[in-house]
């Protein structure tokens, strides 16, 4: 699982995802100057709204990687969990959609209907794909 978060530190707001013990920061600002003067209704609609537009849009070439260590002492105003999907952990695995099938033992009609938005992979499935993905990974 993946977790995306809105954070703040007192001094930036901070928008990215935690995956593992990495968290992917795309950008640090002051995205709700007036947050302060909110009470506790408006702002979590605020950052829903903020962070749904994050969420599908996905910034990725533009993020930089921290520890989860380096979030210590932030403020966590919004988070939500959401499974990673087959391209990232094929992504991560730096394989063409051909070797990773192969290499992981799924056929290939499977993969391509899991990538294709036909079929869904069970959650369970994915979390483990991407641990040994990850594991294979570190190995190299």
């Amino acid at each position: 699982m993946r977790k995306w978060i809105y954070a703040t530190n007192g001094t930036y707001d901070m928008v990215g995802k935690v995956v593992g013990d990495k968290v992917y920061i795309f950008t640090q600002d002051e995205f709700f100057p007036n947050i302060v003067d909110m009470d506790e209704d408006e702002k979590q609609k605020a950052i829903e709204k903020f962070m749904e537009g994050v969420i599908e849009s996905d910034y990725a070439e533009s993020w930089d990687e921290y520890s989860v260590d380096e979030l210590e002492g932030s403020e966590i105003l919004w988070e939500k969990e959401i499974p990673i999907d087959i391209n990232e952990i094929r992504e991560l695995s730096g394989l063409s959609g051909v070797k990773f099938a192969e290499k992981y033992h799924i056929p290939y009609r499977t993969y391509m209907d899991w990538v294709h938005g036909k079929t869904k992979p069970q959650s369970y499935l994915l979390e483990l794909l991407e641990r040994v993905v990850r594991e294979d990974f570190e190995k190299e």
